[in-house]
């Protein structure tokens, strides 16, 4: 497949596996294992739709939050079945991304993990995840600097390939731990990642003053992934009441900030993905 911008990401993973039976009551990660045929539909789904890169099921799946949920020791075996699966489901008509995500841990004062440590944890992911052949790595929700550096070097350790990373920030551009996510731009650009942007946080209207703050500093593209919405929540469940014509309104202002990378977080699906491939036609 060649590369062409603007590029389209898939949509959310965890709150469509709600909808087919998953309750957050076990490891996201085992139960996808265990229901292999729910991935599989939902990014056929998303590549129906119009999606060019599905995010393997591996968002929980380092070393640290596979041992809370009392998986010990199968940190490279799950990321390599779980890769497997969407390359099942690409079927070579997408790229498939290793999806990395925060370990959890802190670097002191707020925590007592070392850097060197969280390394190690991105190391091992990061291996299993080569090793099952995947074509890019999706660095995301990143809320601490110290975890994103971490992951970078780790990836670059095995590969040589594509690294997006996305930051999850408050509506001032804020990081979890105070870091502007404009300083975490240079700094990540500066280790030569291949695209910088946010995912989560809130939806697109709310994003896009922070990516048209990001264009100043930005040397590499740009990438958006927001929520549908902000989240209500009804009966005990997040419920994101963000129409697809509404997910799509801000894609001429995104582009002019420098966004060529285009996917869905929580609450999005098929439609939203569909909508996007609509909004960018031509573009």
């Amino acid at each position: 497949m060649e590369i062409r911008f603007p590029l389209i990401l898939d949509g959310a993973t965890g709150t469509e596996l709600q909808k087919r039976g998953y309750t957050g009551e076990s490891c996201a990660e085992q139960w996808v294992l265990e229901h292999p045929e729910t991935i599989r539909e939902v990014q056929r789904g998303y590549l129906d739709a119009g999606s060019r890169v599905v995010y393997a099921q591996t968002f929980g799946a380092n070393r640290q939050k596979l041992e809370e949920r009392g998986i010990m020791n199968r940190t490279a075996e799950y990321n390599r079945r779980l890769a497997a699966l969407s390359q099942e489901a690409a079927a070579g008509r997408a790229w498939v991304a290793g999806d990395i995500a925060p370990t959890g841990l802190f670097l002191a004062p707020l925590g007592e993990a070392s850097f060197e440590e969280l390394v190690d944890i991105y190391t091992e992911q990061a291996a299993g995840l080569e090793e099952a052949g995947v074509d890019l790595y999706a660095i995301e929700t990143m809320m601490t600097l110290s975890d994103a550096r971490a992951a970078v070097l780790a990836v670059r350790s095995v590969s040589d390939k594509p690294i997006f990373v996305s930051f999850t920030c408050d509506p001032t551009g804020r990081t979890l731990t105070g870091t502007d996510v404009a300083a975490a731009l240079t700094v990540l650009q500066g280790m030569g990642v291949s695209a910088f942007g946010l995912n989560c946080s809130a939806g697109p209207a709310q994003m896009l003053p922070l990516l048209q703050r990001l264009r100043e500093y930005a040397r590499v593209p740009l990438l958006a992934k927001p929520n549908a919405g902000m989240p209500e929540i009804v009966d005990g469940r997040a419920v994101y009441d963000c129409p697809p014509e509404e997910f799509t309104a801000c894609v001429p202002a995104m582009l002019e900030a420098g966004v060529a990378i285009f996917g869905g977080c929580c609450g999005t699906d098929r439609t939203h993905i569909a909508a996007l491939r609509a909004a960018l036609e031509g573009k």
